[in-house]
C-alpha cells in the first residue's frame, strides 16, 4: 500500500512539474514578446535600414522559430514534436533574405545552401525551394557553379505540372494555388536565361497568363487563393499575401523575359498596380485581406516592392508614392531590434488561414528589397 502511495505521488509530481513547465514557457513567450514590443516604430530611418539588415544576416545563419500552427498554447509540446519545422517553409523564407541583402549590396555567401558539387545541401521535396533557386542564382555572379542544384529544380518544378505545363502546387492534380506564381514563375524566367532553356520562360508566362485569366475575381481583379482549372474558386479572393505572390510572380519575372513576352507581361503589371491602389489603407500598406480592414507586414513590403519596381518600369510616380507609404508603415511596425513585426503566419491549407502574427523573414527580406527600390 506504501508502496503504490509513493508512486501515485512521483507520478502526480512528475506530470506537475509538466504542466508546470509548458505553462511556464508560454507564459516565457508572452512576456518575452511583449517585451520585444517595447518602444515598437521609434527607429529612425537610417537606424531601421542598419537593424533591420543586421536581422536579416542573423536570420539567414539561423532561422527564427516560427509557427506553424494557429496555436497559442502549449508551445513546447510543438517545440519538441518539430511541428514548428520545415524545410520547404524554410527556403522561401530564406530566399527572401537573400534577396532583399544582395539587393542592398551585401555579399551573401551561397556555400551554407550549395555543396561543392553544385547540389543543395537540403533535399527539397516542395515547389518552395524554387524561390530560393532564384534568389541564389540571382546573387551569384557564376550560374554554372550552381548548375546541378538549377536543374534538380526545374525537374522538380516539371514533375508538379500537368499535362498542360500549368504547376499544381501541392502536386493535387486540378488544384492551382496563386503562390506558385511568385515562388516559382520567376525561378522559370531566370533559368530560362541563365541557362537558354526556352522551355522555362514558356512555362513561366502559361502560368501568369493562365492564372491572369481565371483566378481573378471578375469585379475587383484581386486573386483567389487557389482555383480548379476551369476557374472555379476554392477559396477567397483578396488575401493579402495571395495577391503578394500574383505580384512577386509579374514582377520578379519581367526582368528576365525576352521582348515578346515581356509586352505580355506589362499590361497585367499595369493592371494590378492600378487595382492595388485602391485597396491601400489611408495611412499605407496593405490588409490580411484587402477587401477589409486590417494590416499584414509580409503583404505591405511584398506588395510595396511590386509597387515600388512597377512605378520605376512604368514611370508611374503615384506607385511610388504607395509604395513610400508603405515603407513608411512598415519602420512604425519595426521593433527596435530591428525585428519587423505583424506578419500573418504561414497557411494552413486551402481557405485556412493563420490566425497568428508576428516576425517573418520573407517580410524582412522583402521590407528590404522595398528600401532600395526607394532609395
Amino acid at each position: 500500500m506504501n508502496i503504490l502511495f509513493i508512486i501515485l505521488v512521483v507520478l502526480l509530481s512528475v506530470l506537475s512539474l509538466l504542466f508546470i513547465l509548458i505553462c511556464g514557457y508560454d507564459l516565457l513567450l508572452h512576456y518575452s514578446a511583449m517585451y520585444k514590443r517595447r518602444k515598437i516604430g521609434t527607429l529612425s530611418e537610417n537606424e531601421w535600414i542598419i537593424r533591420v539588415k543586421k536581422v536579416a544576416f542573423k536570420w539567414l545563419k539561423k532561422m527564427p522559430e516560427l509557427k506553424l500552427t494557429n496555436n497559442t498554447s502549449y508551445a513546447l509540446i510543438e517545440k519538441i514534436s518539430g511541428k514548428n519545422k520545415s524545410s520547404n517553409f524554410a527556403s522561401w523564407q530564406k530566399a527572401a533574405l537573400v534577396l532583399g541583402l544582395y539587393e542592398n549590396g551585401e555579399e551573401v555567401d551561397t556555400a551554407p545552401f550549395i555543396n561543392s558539387k553544385g547540389e543543395f545541401e537540403t533535399d527539397y521535396s516542395g515547389v518552395d525551394s524554387a524561390m530560393l533557386a532564384y534568389a541564389l542564382l540571382k546573387a551569384c555572379e557564376n550560374k554554372e557553379a550552381l548548375k546541378p542544384a538549377m536543374d534538380k529544380t526545374f525537374k522538380l518544378v516539371k514533375s508538379f505540372c500537368d499535362e498542360d505545363g500549368l504547376i499544381q502546387y501541392n502536386n493535387k492534380k486540378g488544384n492551382f494555388y496563386v503562390d506558385a506564381l511568385g515562388l516559382v514563375c520567376p525561378f522559370l524566367a531566370e533559368y530560362s536565361v541563365a541557362f537558354g532553356n526556352k522551355q522555362a520562360e514558356e512555362m513561366c508566362v502559361k502560368q501568369l497568363i493562365f492564372y491572369s485569366s481565371n483566378g481573378l475575381c471578375e469585379k475587383n481583379f484581386l486573386p483567389n487563393h487557389c482555383i480548379k482549372k476551369d476557374g472555379t474558386p476554392l477559396s477567397v479572393y483578396a488575401w493579402g499575401r495571395g495577391c503578394a505572390w500574383y505580384a512577386l510572380g509579374l514582377i520578379d519575372s519581367y526582368e528576365y523575359l525576352s521582348e515578346s513576352a515581356k509586352k505580355q507581361v506589362l499590361p497585367l503589371i499595369e493592371n494590378f498596380a492600378n487595382v492595388l491602389l485602391k485597396y491601400s489603407l489611408k495611412d499605407g500598406g496593405f490588409s490580411n485581406l484587402l477587401t477589409v480592414s486590417g494590416y499584414d507586414s509580409s503583404a505591405t513590403a511584398a506588395l510595396g516592392f511590386f509597387l515600388a519596381r512597377a512605378g520605376k518600369i512604368l514611370g508611374n510616380d503615384d506607385y511610388i508614392l504607395c509604395a513610400d507609404k508603405c515603407l513608411k508603415k512598415l519602420v512604425s511596425y519595426t521593433m527596435k531590434s530591428g525585428e519587423i513585426d505583424a506578419s500573418q503566419g504561414d497557411t494552413h491549407g486551402i481557405g485556412n488561414f493563420s490566425t497568428f502574427y508576428d516576425i517573418m523573414p520573407f517580410t524582412q527580406g522583402m521590407a528590404l528589397r522595398l528600401y532600395k527600390q526607394l532609395n
